[in-house]
């Protein structure tokens, strides 16, 4: 929010101040600057300070007015904000009463507090209230005028009451974050002042490290590592340090930050051999050869994960070795070698059911799953990104009855290979114009169907891009942005460099739908400078396409063309087509003034396109709109009906209206203005009945002239 205009600055001071005194009002205006928050702290201190005190000077700095503004309070209504601060953003009656807050409920409903803090459901507590800080910055200035020494001595007691009031209502685990933060707050803090608690940090270390492993559990591998790696603070000795290197290492391979995570795993295995520590000797192993597969060093990774397998049967440690036979067979998969990797994977599956282990018995019957389904999944693909749409739509139904009917066991415990699926079957719908259909099909893995794996963070993640493009195809640009935002969020819980650079794409096309070219120019540049993530989306028809569609915003058609034609047949990574691609060459060429070279490609892209209706429409229009500069009315008619028909067979309204702009402009070229203008009125009657969401400024041009 930019500062407030002086006029609507007077306003507000007027309303929160009727009884000020006219002499202050310009002064006060003036120094507030049109922050709204700095207007309302002034005017609150002058209030209450009251005339006789108006020419005392008023603090400088915000956080000094918000300063004096408490210590203007009853000193009951002040001593209880400091300790609702520590408490935290957000905070309960119970744990002020821990801190020697009497009557802590009727004190939070007093005036002059609630208008700092106000009701809150936000962290639901069995039998208390939840209140927050309106601002911010309100906490924070509370929270620090608090000595060092007490506030550590409060955080451990929160910390406290919380542990006893979640362990009573089961409500821990839920807690374990916020539970480790004051344990973790009280141990810094009595470092801080030359002391030390060692109950806070033996339960900072505890809560540190199950808040990592929920986070783990639901493959939010860096929130994972930030907890473990604050667990290090407080590690008992050499043992439990290295135990937590390696969780934390876990958590970093998992979250593909590769350079960090071999830095702790040289440190694990440097102390786990200095203490003989076979077992952690082998997981450090198993998990170096984890991350070089991750990064393509296949014969890299053979090595450590076979020294990793020997150490874990030679001391007769079955869950380790269940974790090896597993990463084995992953880098077979990795390579290709689909039989070999079902041999591992079913050896580990063995040993996880001895150890009646039913997580690794579900990621191993999942790994069978993949084994069997990847070289169907990506003959899916493939025939997708060849326009074979209706081929790929049967393979992936096909696919997901394999999963669910012939081996369900497969889908135990763990059921992403099922999501997968069901998301490469959003991205048909998507080919085909089925924009509703294929948000349906997204927002079930999502699991608003009830999905048993929608806290997975993968599919929370890529559940989500088809979810954006079907709205960026309505046009609906706040839906796109959220669904990026979003997907975003969730793709840097697990890290994974692919898919968050899938939505850095998402964001860059984004903001050239939008108009803003520099941040689209910039963010595609972004992604292609980004090491080994530059060099995957470097090959994506995507980003091409969105490269050439920038220099053609720019005017610099010829740069766009050359852009197009060198690179089109080239591999194709990501869900344009090379027909999309084809399409836009032609657009380019009739921007040049070459209509018949722009038809002869729009012909091919339409050929090309096969049943991908999306690519398929878009090369229809483009060539008729060629034709008709062409001189080729008729003929342009006859495409856009074309066009038109297929879009009989979906739901995007979008296209049917700027179809709807290309077939009057045929009409008119033939001199059927009544015509013309009839399928004009069937574009605005379209316009008007789109979804709140939709932008008309996008569809509006189609149809002038």
């Amino acid at each position: 929010m930019g500062p407030l205009p002086r006029d609507r600055a007077v306003e507000m001071l007027e309303a929160l101040a009727p009884t000020l005194p006219h002499s202050l009002r310009e002064s006060v205006v003036e120094r507030a600057g049109g922050n709204p928050f700095y207007l309302e702290e002034l005017a609150r201190l002058l209030v209450a300070r009251g005339p006789e005190k108006s020419g005392v000077p008023v603090p400088g700095s915000i956080q000094s007015l918000v300063a004096a503004r408490l210590d203007a309070l009853p000193s009951a209504s002040k001593r209880l904000l400091q300790d609702a601060a520590v408490v935290g953003a957000e905070l309960w009656p119970g744990a002020l009463g821990v801190l020697g807050v009497e009557n802590a409920a009727d004190l939070l409903e007093a005036q002059e507090v609630r208008e700092l803090i106000e009701r809150s459901d936000a962290a639901v507590l069995p039998g208390q209230i939840g209140y927050r800080f309106r601002q911010a910055l309100v906490r924070d200035v509370a929270y620090n005028s608090v000595p060092k020494n007490v506030r550590a001595q409060q955080h451990a007691a929160v910390g406290a009451w919380l542990e006893g009031v979640c362990r009573e209502a089961g409500k821990e685990r839920e807690f374990d974050d916020l539970i480790a933060h004051h344990f973790e707050r009280a141990a810094l803090l009595a470092r801080d002042v030359g002391g030390a608690d060692e109950e806070a940090e033996a339960k900072a270390r505890v809560y540190l490290e199950r808040a990592g492993d929920q986070s783990h559990d639901m493959d939010a591998a860096q929130t994972a590592a930030g907890f473990y790696e604050r667990a290090l603070a407080f590690a008992g000795d050499d043992a439990d340090r290295t135990t937590l290197r390696i969780r934390l290492a876990e958590a970093l391979v998992g979250s593909w930050q590769h350079e960090a995570a071999m830095d702790s795993l040289d440190q694990a295995l440097t102390d786990a051999r200095r203490l003989g520590d076979r077992a952690a000797e082998g997981k450090a192993l198993r998990l170096r050869g984890d991350s070089l597969r991750m990064r393509g060093d296949a014969e890299g990774a053979r090595r450590p994960l076979e020294d990793a397998l020997e150490i874990a049967k030679e001391i007769g440690d079955d869950r380790e070795e269940a974790e090896g036979l597993r990463s084995h067979g992953l880098l077979d998969m990795f390579l290709g070698h689909w039989s070999a990797s079902q041999l591992w994977f079913r050896q580990a599956l063995a040993r996880y059911r001895d150890l009646q282990d039913p997580r690794g018995e579900g990621w191993s019957l999942q790994n069978l799953g993949w084994a069997a389904m990847l070289m169907g999944r990506m003959r899916a693909w493939v025939l997708l990104l060849r326009g074979e749409v209706m081929e790929a739509g049967v393979l992936a139904e096909e696919l997901e009855r394999h999963l669910t009917i012939e081996h369900p066991e497969y889908l135990l415990n763990a059921g992403f290979a099922l999501e997968l699926m069901r998301i490469l079957r959003a991205y048909v719908e998507v080919a085909r114009g089925n924009l509703t259909s294929a948000e349906t099909i997204a927002r079930g893995t999502l699991g608003t169907d009830g999905s048993r794996f929608a806290n997975m963070a993968w599919v929370q993640a890529i559940g989500r891009y088809p979810l954006f493009v079907a709205a960026l195809l309505r046009c609906d640009t706040a839906a796109a942005r959220a669904h990026v935002e979003d997907g975003t969020r969730w793709a840097e819980s697990f890290g994974d460099p692919f898919y968050l650079g899938q939505f850095r794409f998402a964001r860059s096309l984004l903001a050239f739908e939008e108009g803003n070219i520099d941040e689209a120019e910039w963010s595609v540049q972004e992604i292609l400078g980004a090491g080994e993530l530059g060099r995957i989306w470097d090959g994506s028809a995507g980003v091409r396409w969105l490269q050439a569609s920038i220099l053609r915003a720019r005017g610099r058609l010829e740069e766009a063309r050359r852009m197009l034609e060198e690179k089109l047949g080239r591999q194709n990574v990501g869900l344009v087509s090379t027909a999309r691609s084809r399409a836009l060459l032609a657009e380019i060429q009739l921007d040049l003034g070459d209509a018949v070279a722009a038809a002869e490609t729009a012909a091919a892209a339409v050929e090309e396109s096969g049943e991908e209706l999306i690519a398929r429409v878009l090369a229809l229009r483009i060539l008729a709109a060629a034709l008709v500069t062409a001189g080729k009315a008729a003929d342009a008619e006859a495409t856009i009906r074309d066009e038109l028909s297929l879009l009989d067979e979906a739901d995007w309204d979008v296209e049917r209206i700027r179809a709807l702009g290309v077939l009057a402009k045929t009409l008119d070229a033939q001199r059927r203005h009544d015509e013309a203008a009839e399928a004009l009125d069937r574009a605005r009657t379209l316009l008007a009945e789109q979804p709140a969401g939709t932008d008309p400024s996008a569809l509006e041009s189609s149809l002038l002239g």
